[in-house]
């Protein structure tokens, strides 16, 4: 009874020692090797892990001893084991993980980046890489804070992806749609946003991305420090572009020439594809230098800057941030450009506002939204 006391003291002791970093090559290999052998060992070195990498997030605490909690804590595992006895092994399992969490809490702050350079290969490096995931529906802009305390805004209808080793040994997210990105600085670990076909690296950054995935072109417009944004491209050589401050990047997908006859609206023959569309497939590459930038990152804020879009463009942004279905029954209307600054307006205020600034009529069903040429008012308004 004396030795299984003992051998639980020093399995559990033992693997705080390897997750804190105090272990040694060989104590780590010997770890390795008893979890191999025994499926109970190695769960439970999971949970230990994971406790302590959740408390590497929390300020250190100056003075403490960790032999002394643990002394403190095995009284509350000896009554859960007795308890288990008379009930069942399930409330023993977690008063065993409650009391370990109590107990590397209290330790915290020692970082566990160790853990991964030495036991990259153990099952708790698979274990703690599972995504994590926050979506910002349609109809609604989201805010979050990444353990690391860099700042993400997500736009209408977007998702960021981390893992949750995230910040231990690298910094990197997938973005889908629109994020606005505050960077907490950090010159060892760069921060990495993964956006369709670029990859786009910052250390200390405020910059917004825009790559949702029926639009074509992905967009980068820095704000302040510095941003290095790599392109994959299937035909051609990947490229690296850096931004400065007001700089924004337009990166246009290589399109393929058969979506090219499928998307298009007369018939074309194969041939002619080739010959005629040769140069639209390819991917393009703008940089564009002192843009005002609140124009492309006011969309988080109650100030949403609109400049010189076109009705057809505006509607998806405008379907977008209100979760509604907008149609345009004249194709003229395509051609009206709108300029203005939305703060807290409904949809139906937005649409009075359009109505002013343009000849169109508009009839709101529900979430469906028509739109429609009022040609009285179109001859008033070329006249002016």
């Amino acid at each position: 009874m004396e030795n299984s006391k003992n051998e639980r003291y020093f399995t559990d002791d033992f693997i705080i020692k390897v997750v804190s970093g105090e272990a040694t090559k060989d104590e780590i290999n010997i770890l390795n090797d008893r979890m191999s052998k025994d499926d109970e060992l190695k769960q439970r070195y999971i949970q230990i892990s994971k406790a302590w990498t959740v408390s590497s997030l929390y300020p250190h605490i100056s003075k403490f001893n960790a032999y002394t909690a643990w002394e403190k804590i095995t009284p509350a595992i000896k009554r859960s084991q007795r308890k288990e006895k008379e009930n069942n092994k399930t409330l023993n399992k977690f008063l065993r993980i409650a009391a370990t969490w109590i107990l590397l809490f209290s330790l915290g702050g020692i970082t566990s980046y160790v853990v991964f350079k030495n036991l990259s290969q153990s099952i708790f490096a698979e274990e703690f890489s599972s995504p994590i995931e926050t979506t910002s529906p349609l109809g609604s802009r989201s805010f979050l804070l990444l353990p690391d305390k860099t700042k993400v805004w997500l736009n209408a209808g977007s998702k960021l992806i981390y893992h949750q080793n995230y910040g231990l040994q690298t910094r990197e997210v997938e973005l889908i749609g629109e994020g606005y990105f505050d960077v907490e600085t950090n010159p060892e670990k760069p921060f990495i946003v993964h956006a369709k076909d670029l990859k786009v690296k910052a250390f200390g950054t405020s910059f917004n991305v825009k790559a949702y995935p029926e639009e074509e072109s992905i967009e980068t417009t820095l704000v302040e420090g510095k941003v290095t944004v790599e392109g994959k491209l299937k035909k051609q050589k990947d490229f690296v572009e850096k931004l400065a401050p007001n700089q924004k990047l337009t990166f246009i997908q290589e399109i393929e020439k058969t979506d090219i006859i499928k998307n298009s609206s007369a018939p074309i023959e194969i041939h002619e594809a080739e010959s005629e569309l040769e140069d639209i497939h390819k991917p393009t590459i703008n940089v564009e230098t002192n843009v005002q930038t609140e124009k492309y990152t006011s969309w988080k804020d109650d100030k949403w800057i609109i400049e010189g879009e076109f009705l057809d463009d505006l509607i998806v942004l405008l379907e977008r941030r209100f979760n509604v279905d907008m149609e345009l029954t004249d194709s003229k209307l395509r051609d009206y450009k709108f300029s203005g600054t939305i703060r807290r307006e409904t949809i139906e205020q937005v649409m009075e506002i359009l109505k002013y600034a343009a000849p169109i009529s508009y009839k709101i069903d529900k979430s469906n939204i028509t739109i429609h040429l009022d040609s009285k008012r179109e001859k008033n308004y070329k006249s002016l």
